[in-house]
C-alpha cells in the first residue's frame, strides 16, 4: 500500500454516503448527520435514487453521477455482495472495512 492510497483511507478529501437517507433513525441519515456534525471539512457526497437533497447537500442518483473524485465511499447495505459490485470511473485502491452493515470503500 503506498502513501497516497493509505492517505485516501485514512484522510479522505471526499466522501460518498452510498444508501443515504432523509428519515431520521436509519442507519443512511445516522451515517450521513454524524459525518457532518463531526466537522468533516472535505465534501460529502449523498446517494440516493429518489430525492435530491439530504441535510441540505444535494444527493446523487449513483457515484457515476457525481461530477468529482470519490476518495472513500461508506455503503449502508443488508449483503456484501451488493457492495463488491461498486464502481466509479475514478477507482484506483480499493480496501474493504466489513462491519455489522457498513461498508467502506476507499476509491
Amino acid at each position: 500500500m503506498d502513501k497516497d492510497n493509505l492517505n485516501s483511507m485514512m484522510r479522505p478529501k471526499s466522501v460518498a454516503v452510498v444508501g443515504a437517507s432523509t428519515q431520521p433513525g436509519k442507519i443512511g441519515y445516522t451515517v450521513l448527520d454524524n459525518l457532518i456534525k463531526s466537522g468533516f471539512t472535505g465534501k460529502i457526497y449523498p446517494i440516493n435514487p429518489t430525492t435530491p437533497e439530504i441535510l441540505g447537500l444535494k444527493a446523487y442518483k449513483s457515484v457515476l453521477d457525481v461530477p468529482e473524485s470519490i476518495d472513500s465511499a461508506i455503503i449502508q447495505e443488508a449483503g456484501v455482495s451488493s457492495a463488491i459490485s461498486f464502481a466509479h470511473p475514478d477507482m484506483g485502491f480499493i480496501s474493504v472495512f466489513v462491519g455489522v452493515v457498513i461498508i467502506m470503500l476507499t476509491l
